[in-house]
């Protein structure tokens, strides 16, 4: 899942669907806590879907 505010994170979490925080939407980086990862991008989004499943994704989840 892709979303930009905290809720979409937690409907997601609730489910057990991962999610990709993005922070050009509305939301706020605080909001991206239970996320799997953050894209301050659109390129950085693409990054972690075309990386899925590779340890990079790990590495880069915490990184904001």
């Amino acid at each position: 899942m892709v979303g930009d505010r905290g809720y979409d994170v937690l409907s997601a979490a609730a489910e057990d669907v991962p999610t990709i925080h993005v922070l050009w939407g509305y939301g706020t980086p605080e909001e991206s806590a239970e996320a799997l990862a953050t894209a301050h991008s659109p390129q950085a989004l693409a990054g972690l879907l075309l990386h899925r499943g590779e340890s990079s994704v790990s590495a880069v989840a915490r990184s904001s």
